[in-house]
């Protein structure tokens, strides 16, 4: 009678844990609900994008696209059939910048890079570079070119809010006589 009794105290005492923890649980989902209610739609709506769809603001986007000023040579094989090396310099930093357009044309070799004699001069003088420019050399402006990677540059000058920088722009590109 007694091992009964014992098992009744269980039975009992499993269906008061049970029902307690179902009351508490219908507490706390009404206590979630009236909380729910008193937070504005927009909050709701904010904390959500925040948490699952993270919407993205100007300033997510800003870290997103790196703000930058980059040269990019069309082709990465240019022959002695070639006239002109065809660059692009992209602008990404949202204000307008200066490039110099004195192109600067370097072989690889063993120990670095060494510069390669041109034929021709240039001013030196900064222009504006809005989002995008396009442009060519010739290359008879570079009569000692053999086969070998080469490296383009052009110097420009970066402004920010705060300061003011002159940076040099890079590409590569291979040439085969």
């Amino acid at each position: 009678m007694r091992k009964k009794i014992t098992a009744m105290k269980k039975i009992l005492f499993g269906v008061v844990v049970g029902a307690a923890c179902f009351s508490m649980t219908g507490c706390i989902e009404v206590q979630k609900s009236e909380a729910i209610e008193k937070v504005s739609a927009k909050s709701i709506e904010k904390n959500v994008d925040a948490i699952f769809c993270k919407k993205l603001t100007d300033k997510d986007a800003d870290k997103k696209v790196k703000k930058t000023i980059k040269l990019n040579v069309k082709k990465d094989l240019y022959t002695g059939k070639d006239k002109k090396l065809i660059y692009t310099i992209k602008n990404t930093t949202g204000r307008n910048q200066q490039v110099v357009l004195a192109p600067r044309l370097e072989r690889k070799t063993k120990n670095g890079y060494e510069d390669v004699p041109c034929i021709t001069g240039f001013c030196g003088t900064a222009d504006p570079l809005e989002e995008q420019l396009e442009g060519s050399i010739l290359l008879e402006w570079y009569p000692n070119l053999s086969k070998g990677t080469y490296r383009l540059s052009f110097r420009a000058i970066k402004q920010t809010e705060q300061t003011v920088k002159e940076i040099t722009l890079k590409d590569t590109f291979e040439y085969e006589p």
